[in-house]
């Protein structure tokens, strides 16, 4: 998992077995260092499928940090580097897990064997691979056997459009989903309108913000579609609290630069993600459950959130900070206390003209009217404000 990849600084070469995943790792190229007597042919392809940020890079950085803490010696350090090719890589694929038993004894009828091995997954995948060595293209043959693996020089246009559209719009729509009225993603999809705004967040918005020399039209246009297919999947579950889960840390990672980006290049924050931000800042409303008799001790002083007339927790380690802004006075005064915060977004969002009115415009009459109402509406333009 993604906590795999990290420095156990105790972990010994000669342990049986080394503590951490790297330390295993090391362990087992020293030993093949060994035995083929420190050959360049005899070095791996080495291709890690954590969902971090340059994950190849940051496994070779701590097995060579760990070589050095074992003392091993400097030839086998530089075969360490020069044989061996460490590659990022970007893994996409939704895999909900086991089939139910009624499904799986339908299939086994089907295909005419039993499989005790067999698992639900989506029918997309995408497997991106870095590399520019022509021995680990080679090596990697199986690559030739899915049309969504890809050996490129440098994933960085899989690894945004992944980020963007992906996983930026689910963090821009999961409290708009919630706050709609719908459970799963699916229940949602199925609505006209909420798929035609997903459409709009994604195809419009979203992929305007991140065209660049890397991603073209349509790079976002293609990979945007496949998105919303996704989502449409009648087969899985993807539940709306679930994605809102530590949102305000996901929001910053994955859609602050889509904001950002949008601004810096039009002069302004497109109604969708406006709007996908106004019901985050609805959903992040809150009591506290301190008061609740009822609650078990471990659940002392969490915080409810109530929307849409449903009452569910806030999984949110920006919970509390989240329930003190919304003790302002007023709508306006608790939006513009969000999104100065620098400790929450990386910036100030309110720098960002016309997007704090925008989103008081869309959270205010979210409240009010519900998601359907809200959807014909749109807010003045600056202009307007100024005229008005």
């Amino acid at each position: 998992t993604e906590v795999g990849i990290v420095l156990a600084p105790d972990d010994k070469v000669d342990d049986i077995p080394p503590f951490s995943f790297p330390g295993k790792l090391l362990a087992f190229l020293w030993q093949r260092y060994q035995a083929f007597g420190g050959s360049k042919d005899s070095g791996m392809v080495i291709v890690p499928t954590e969902l971090i940020p340059g994950n190849g890079t940051l496994l070779k950085s701590i097995v060579n940090e760990l070589a050095r803490k074992n003392q091993l010696p400097l030839p086998f350090i530089e075969w360490l580097n020069v044989a061996n090719d460490f590659c990022n890589s970007l893994v996409d694929r939704i895999v909900p897990g086991k089939i139910p038993a009624a499904e799986q004894t339908a299939v086994a009828a089907e295909l005419g064997y039993e499989d005790k091995l067999m698992v639900m997954a989506e029918f997309f995948g995408l497997w991106a691979i870095e590399t520019s060595s022509t021995r680990s293209r080679q090596l990697l043959s199986f690559s030739t056997a899915h049309p969504g693996i890809h050996l490129v020089d440098d994933i960085t246009k899989f690894r945004e459009l992944k980020l963007r559209l992906l996983n930026g719009s689910h963090n821009l729509s999961c409290a708009l989903g919630y706050l709609a009225g719908f459970t799963t993603v699916k229940e949602a999809m199925a609505d006209k309108d909420f798929d035609a705004w997903m459409q709009g967040l994604i195809l419009d918005d979203i992929a305007a913000a991140i065209l660049s020399d890397l991603i073209t039209k349509e790079d976002a246009r293609a990979f945007g579609l496949s998105v919303l297919n996704r989502y449409r999947n009648p087969h899985i579950d993807f539940q709306w609290l679930d994605i809102c889960v530590q949102d305000t840390s996901k929001i910053r990672i994955r859609a602050v630069p889509i904001i950002v980006q949008h601004y810096e290049r039009y002069g302004s924050v497109p109604r969708h993600v406006s709007m996908g931000m106004a019901a985050y800042i609805l959903f992040m409303r809150s009591t506290r459950d301190s008061t609740d008799s009822s609650s078990s001790p471990e659940n002392e002083g969490s915080f409810i959130g109530h929307l849409g007339g449903r009452t569910y927790p806030i999984n949110d380690d920006f919970a509390a900070d989240l329930h003190d802004k919304w003790q302002q006075t007023s709508l306006p005064a608790v939006v513009d206390s969000i999104f100065a915060d620098k400790r929450l977004w990386g910036t100030d969002l309110t720098n960002l003209q016309g997007f704090t009115d925008d989103v008081v415009f869309y959270a205010d009459n979210l409240d009010r009217h519900g998601f359907f109402r809200t959807l014909s509406l749109q807010p003045l333009s600056l202009n307007e404000q100024k005229n008005s």
